[in-house]
């Protein structure tokens, strides 16, 4: 590769024989770009897949998704102010403006790939809808989990409501957010396993009406505790401490069990933790 700067690859749903690989990359101007490859894997080469040239894309370009091909194939460019759409032969991108964040992580939620859950670095989800026609796609539409009315199919998957290109807004903020999500593992019936590594991981479910959860605001020394409307009810939590930052060994008092006081996580989900069991200091 020309570009030293990988930021993001994956393999495109093609029929073709030999696999077609997308890379997203950085150059040494910092100008990101979209390139794709035939793989041969005799010959050990890269070649330039022609009938998707190289692509510009925004400089806050994060990772990219394969589109399968019954939806028109290509694949999706996520950013932090856009998610564009590439399909192959050079037809028209179609692309979509989002509120300026940083997506970490995706999940297909159907089996044709025309919904998707992005997970952002702040802990909020966004469902992403393809709609396609004639076998291909034609517009794309972003919305965050709270903001739109949301039907949930438990039999089988994520579906926006009430009809498949209509969006209706709610009174409701966000409410409860999900720890950073690393991986987005969409279950069954709506639930849905949050893996974090800044965080505790999460066992949540996505409802269709939302319930009241508590929110907290510090201001000063001063805590105070209001209920506002969710989708996500938080089902269970898997405790996580890393990554651990600092910590302190405390010495027993009176013949009582020492502990270890750690700094674990990152960002918003920073936490002090107490260990008291299972942790073996040796010298």
């Amino acid at each position: 590769l020309e570009d030293l700067h990988t930021i993001s690859l994956t393999i495109l749903h093609h029929p073709s024989p030999k696999p077609i690989l997308a890379i997203l990359t950085q150059d040494t101007k910092e100008t990101r770009y979209l390139k794709h490859f035939i793989i041969d894997t005799a010959r050990k080469e890269l070649i330039p897949y022609v009938n998707l040239p190289p692509v510009v894309c925004e400089s806050g370009a994060t990772f990219v998704i394969p589109v399968p091909e019954a939806v028109g194939g290509g694949l999706l460019v996520v950013g932090e102010g856009s998610v564009m759409y590439v399909c192959e032969g050079g037809g028209e991108r179609v692309s979509v403006g989002v509120l300026p964040t940083v997506f970490k992580c995706y999940e297909q939620l159907d089996e044709e790939g025309t919904r998707y859950l992005l997970g952002d670095y702040l802990g909020g989800l966004h469902v992403l809808v393809l709609f396609s026609e004639g076998g291909s796609v034609r517009s794309l539409r972003v919305q965050k989990l709270g903001e739109v009315n949301l039907t949930l199919s438990f039999d089988r998957f994520l579906v926006l409501s009430p009809a498949a290109n209509e969006v209706t807004f709610q009174n409701y903020p966000s409410g409860k957010q999900i720890s950073t999500p690393s991986s987005i593992t969409y279950l069954d019936a709506g639930h849905v396993y949050i893996g974090s590594h800044f965080g505790d991981s999460q066992l949540i479910s996505l409802r269709t009406t939302p319930i009241l959860v508590p929110s907290f605001t510090s201001i000063s020394s001063t805590t105070t505790t209001t209920t506002v409307p969710s989708y996500i009810n938080l089902l269970q939590e898997f405790t996580n401490l890393a990554p651990i930052l600092d910590f302190v060994v405390t010495e027993p008092e009176q013949g009582g069990q020492g502990m270890v006081v750690a700094c674990c996580g990152a960002g918003k989900d920073g936490t002090l933790r107490v260990v008291r069991n299972g942790v073996q200091v040796g010298e």
